[in-house]
């Protein structure tokens, strides 16, 4: 019975170590395991302020379009006019060349009188 007892006494030392040491890997796991879970909350809250600042310059790219949009439709609006404005300036420029040979043509009113008395003179 001896043996029994000192068999029952090595089991029962062996099993108390073994809940030791079982509950001391267990104590090590919950505490790295609760660093990762504070890890994941912490880049949980990154990634949400990530997701916010993303959505802010969203925003911001909305309206630079939008700005840029009506910056273009204006500078359209401007160049039809140019292209109105040049077209009528060239009208004009063919007209001043006309007008500029009809009066390199004409005669002066003085020169008209003396080739008048010329004539007259002649007949």
């Amino acid at each position: 019975m001896d043996n029994k007892n000192e068999i029952e006494e090595l089991f029962k030392k062996y099993n108390d170590e073994m809940k030791r040491h079982t509950n001391a890997l267990s104590e090590e796991f919950q505490s790295r395991l609760s660093a990762v879970a504070e890890g994941v909350v912490g880049l949980g809250e990154k990634f949400d302020l990530l997701k916010e600042n993303v959505g802010l310059l969203n925003e911001k790219v909305d309206r630079i379009e939008q700005v840029q949009n009506l910056h273009t439709e204006i500078l359209n609006e401007h160049t039809k006019k140019l292209d109105s404005h040049t077209e009528m300036i060239g009208g004009q420029m063919e007209d001043t060349s006309e007008t500029k040979i009809e009066l390199e043509n004409k005669v002066d009113k003085k020169e008209f009188i003396e080739l008048k008395q010329t004539v007259l003179a002649m007949a």
